[in-house]
């Protein structure tokens, strides 16, 4: 069984709140495949499952997600900064003998219209951050998206 944790942080306290979710709750309803670590959230951010706090009161989230039987973890931690308009994010997977860790940064560097610099590390088996991603995501007047990617 999947236990899954949301831990965050208020802009103006360093102490974690952290509430338990169920599988249920945390992961998309009607997957063909028995629940397990890998499958799909039903949002991409926790901050997404913290529906009674305003955004722009937190300034950081954790994501525990353990599977006792496989032995198998994920971590998730997002830092919020600049009136949300900044982000980092930190994955690290864990068990199977096999560790996965990535780091991705988004910074909002124009307003009108919005355009998203997203830059998107994995640390390589030696330890060094290799960016595997670079590219500025912009909102259309359409309610589209647009990608120039740099790298």
């Amino acid at each position: 069984m999947v236990n899954i944790a949301i831990s965050y942080k208020l802009v103006h306290d360093n102490n974690w709140i952290t509430i338990t979710l169920s599988p249920d709750d945390y992961f998309l309803p009607d997957q063909e495949d028995d629940i397990s670590i890998d499958s799909i959230p039903a949002y991409d951010h926790a901050i997404d499952y913290l529906v009674n706090i305003s955004y722009l009161e937190i300034k950081s989230t954790l994501i525990n997600l353990s599977d006792n039987e496989s032995n198998q973890s994920i971590t998730i931690t997002e830092t919020f900064w600049n009136t949300f308009k900044n982000r980092i994010i930190e994955r690290i997977d864990s068990g199977l003998s096999v560790t996965y860790n990535e780091i991705i940064v988004q910074s909002i560097i124009n307003d009108h219209p919005n355009v998203t610099e997203v830059i998107r590390f994995v640390r390589e088996d030696n330890g060094c951050l290799t960016p595997v991603y670079h590219g500025l995501i912009t909102d259309n007047a359409d309610g589209s998206q647009s990608e120039n990617k740099v790298l």
